[in-house]
Formats: C-alpha cells, structure tokens, sequence
C-alpha cells in the first residue's frame, strides 16, 4: 500500500514536471525575455586561436569571417577603429589574466582561451568610444585582480 503511493505520488510528480515544460503562452516579459535571448545569442564575438607557424613557433591567430565584418567587430568590442589601439587593449586585457604565464614563457593555447573570454566580456559591454573602450579593459583587469 505505502509502495503505491509512493509510486502514485512520483508519477504525478514526473506529470507535473513534464506538463511545466509544454507552456502554450508566454507572457509578453517572457516573449521579451525570449527575443533578447536570442537577439544577444545571434552576436558572434571575435574569436582567437593558437596556430603553429611554419618555424614551429605558436602564435596567436584571429579566426577570420570577413575582412570588413571583423573590422566591425573590433570597433564593436573595443569602441575604436584604430587597429593599434585595439592590438593594445587586447595586450593589456590578456595580461590581467594570470593563466597566460606558465615558467616565464606564453603558452598561446591559454592566451588564446584568455583572449576570447576577455573578448567576450568586453562585446558585452559594448564601449562606444576609446574611453569607453579603456574603462572596459580596467573593469576586467580589476576582476582579474583577485584571481591573481
């Protein structure tokens, strides 16, 4: 008799459960909520990775899509179109993450996973100018601090 219940009550438990998933209608904050999920999803950050060269050095490589898009995207990510300026940020953003050392020389498969983690953050912050773009790099590094 207990052992039925039990399994009477488990199986109106699993019901419930499986019936919470199937919902007919979202609220319009939860349409909301939806359509940002999958607006901020559809943004592709750029991406880095470690590539041998020729030599047998490694080396940090952009992932390219498009010349022009990619373009925008370092705008987007560090809120300036100038290229030595974004190689600058990147550089200084990269250092505030302590796995990239490892005895005193760059492991690149690392700096590569550092980098796009610190590209990520910052396409999420979105600066819109250098400042902006500066203050973004600090806010990390400043996270970063206590992971040191």
């Amino acid at each position: 008799m207990v052992k039925k219940k039990a399994k009477k009550k488990k199986t109106q438990s699993r019901a419930k459960s499986v019936k919470d998933l199937v919902k007919k209608e979202y609220t319009d904050e939860e349409k909301a909520r939806l359509a940002n999920y999958r607006e901020r999803s559809k943004r592709q950050p750029i991406k880095f990775k470690s590539l041998e060269s020729g030599s047998g050095n490694l080396h940090l490589h952009l992932k390219r899509t498009d010349k022009a898009l990619d373009k925008a995207k370092f705008l987007e990510t560090f809120g300036t179109p100038d290229g030595g300026l974004q190689t600058y940020l990147l550089i200084q953003v990269g250092g505030t993450f302590n796995r990239v050392l490892s005895s005193g020389k760059i492991d690149y498969d690392k700096m590569a996973d550092c980098s796009n983690n610190a590209i990520a953050i910052l396409d999420g912050i979105q600066p819109k100018d250098e400042i902006e773009g500066m203050l973004a790099v600090q806010m990390i590094g400043i996270h970063n601090m206590e992971n040191k």
